[in-house]
Protein backbone atom coordinates (compact mmCIF):
# COMPACT_ATOMS: atom_id res chain seq x y z
CA UNK A 1 0.00 0.00 0.00
CA UNK A 2 2.90 2.36 0.73
CA UNK A 3 4.03 1.93 -2.88
CA UNK A 4 0.60 2.99 -4.12
CA UNK A 5 0.75 6.23 -2.14
CA UNK A 6 4.31 6.81 -3.31
CA UNK A 7 3.33 6.29 -6.95
CA UNK A 8 0.41 8.65 -6.56
CA UNK A 9 2.74 11.20 -4.96
CA UNK A 10 5.02 10.95 -8.01
CA UNK A 11 2.08 11.85 -10.27
CA UNK A 12 1.06 14.70 -7.97
CA UNK A 13 4.62 16.04 -7.98
CA UNK A 14 4.69 15.93 -11.80
CA UNK A 15 1.47 17.96 -11.79
CA UNK A 16 3.06 20.39 -9.33
CA UNK A 17 0.51 19.45 -6.65
CA UNK A 18 3.18 19.55 -3.96
CA UNK A 19 0.75 19.69 -1.04
CA UNK A 20 -0.98 16.56 -2.35
CA UNK A 21 2.33 14.83 -2.95
CA UNK A 22 3.44 15.69 0.57
CA UNK A 23 0.27 14.20 2.06
CA UNK A 24 0.61 11.01 -0.01
CA UNK A 25 4.27 10.61 0.91
CA UNK A 26 3.59 11.13 4.60
CA UNK A 27 1.00 8.35 4.35
CA UNK A 28 3.43 6.04 2.52
CA UNK A 29 6.07 6.69 5.20
CA UNK A 30 3.58 5.92 7.99
CA UNK A 31 2.59 2.64 6.35
CA UNK A 32 6.20 1.66 5.62
CA UNK A 33 7.28 2.44 9.18
CA UNK A 34 4.51 0.23 10.59
CA UNK A 35 5.16 -2.66 8.20
CA UNK A 36 8.87 -2.46 7.47
CA UNK A 37 10.41 -0.33 10.22
CA UNK A 38 11.85 3.16 10.38
CA UNK A 39 15.25 2.22 9.00
CA UNK A 40 14.09 0.06 6.09
CA UNK A 41 15.42 1.08 2.69
CA UNK A 42 11.91 1.74 1.32
CA UNK A 43 10.92 3.86 4.30
CA UNK A 44 14.06 5.96 3.88
CA UNK A 45 13.47 6.27 0.11
CA UNK A 46 9.99 7.66 0.79
CA UNK A 47 11.64 10.09 3.20
CA UNK A 48 14.00 11.24 0.44
CA UNK A 49 11.02 11.76 -1.85
CA UNK A 50 9.29 13.80 0.85
CA UNK A 51 12.47 15.83 1.33
CA UNK A 52 12.46 16.60 -2.40
CA UNK A 53 8.82 17.74 -2.28
CA UNK A 54 9.56 19.96 0.71
CA UNK A 55 12.50 21.51 -1.18
CA UNK A 56 10.18 22.19 -4.12
CA UNK A 57 7.92 24.06 -1.68
CA UNK A 58 10.85 26.05 -0.25
CA UNK A 59 10.48 24.33 3.14
CA UNK A 60 14.19 23.79 3.57
CA UNK A 61 14.29 23.45 7.36
CA UNK A 62 11.84 20.54 7.21
CA UNK A 63 13.59 18.93 4.25
CA UNK A 64 17.12 18.99 5.64
CA UNK A 65 16.82 16.31 8.37
CA UNK A 66 15.00 13.94 6.01
CA UNK A 67 17.65 14.41 3.35
CA UNK A 68 20.55 14.03 5.80
CA UNK A 69 19.07 10.82 7.21
CA UNK A 70 18.44 9.48 3.72
CA UNK A 71 21.97 10.37 2.65
CA UNK A 72 23.50 8.61 5.65
CA UNK A 73 21.44 5.50 4.95
CA UNK A 74 22.24 5.55 1.23
CA UNK A 75 25.94 5.89 1.95
CA UNK A 76 25.82 3.03 4.48
CA UNK A 77 24.15 0.73 1.95
CA UNK A 78 26.17 1.94 -1.05
CA UNK A 79 23.03 3.08 -2.87
CA UNK A 80 24.68 5.39 -5.41
CA UNK A 81 21.42 6.65 -6.92
CA UNK A 82 20.01 7.70 -3.54
CA UNK A 83 23.34 9.26 -2.52
CA UNK A 84 23.19 11.41 -5.65
CA UNK A 85 19.52 12.36 -5.12
CA UNK A 86 20.03 13.31 -1.48
CA UNK A 87 23.20 15.27 -2.23
CA UNK A 88 21.51 17.20 -5.06
CA UNK A 89 18.64 18.14 -2.78
CA UNK A 90 20.95 19.15 0.07
CA UNK A 91 22.75 21.52 -2.31
CA UNK A 92 19.37 23.12 -3.01
CA UNK A 93 18.60 23.35 0.72
CA UNK A 94 21.89 25.10 1.46
CA UNK A 95 21.63 27.41 -1.54
CA UNK A 96 18.04 28.24 -0.62
CA UNK A 97 19.00 29.14 2.94
CA UNK A 98 22.09 31.15 2.00
CA UNK A 99 24.49 28.61 3.49
CA UNK A 100 26.94 28.89 0.61
CA UNK A 101 29.80 27.14 2.36
CA UNK A 102 27.73 24.02 2.94
CA UNK A 103 26.30 24.24 -0.58
CA UNK A 104 29.84 24.33 -1.96
CA UNK A 105 30.86 21.33 0.16
CA UNK A 106 27.94 19.26 -1.11
CA UNK A 107 28.39 20.48 -4.68
CA UNK A 108 32.00 19.24 -4.48
CA UNK A 109 30.79 15.88 -3.12
CA UNK A 110 28.27 15.71 -5.94
CA UNK A 111 30.93 16.34 -8.58
CA UNK A 112 33.03 13.52 -7.13
CA UNK A 113 30.21 10.97 -7.39
CA UNK A 114 30.31 8.51 -10.26
CA UNK A 115 28.09 9.38 -13.22
CA UNK A 116 24.62 7.84 -13.27
CA UNK A 117 24.11 4.96 -15.65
Amino acid sequence: MAQVYSGYARLQRQRKDYAGAEKSLRESIAIAERRLGREHESTLAYGLDLGHVLVLQGRFAEAEPLLRKGLASAEATNNARSVRRATEQLVKVYEGTGRTGEATTYRTKLAALPAEK
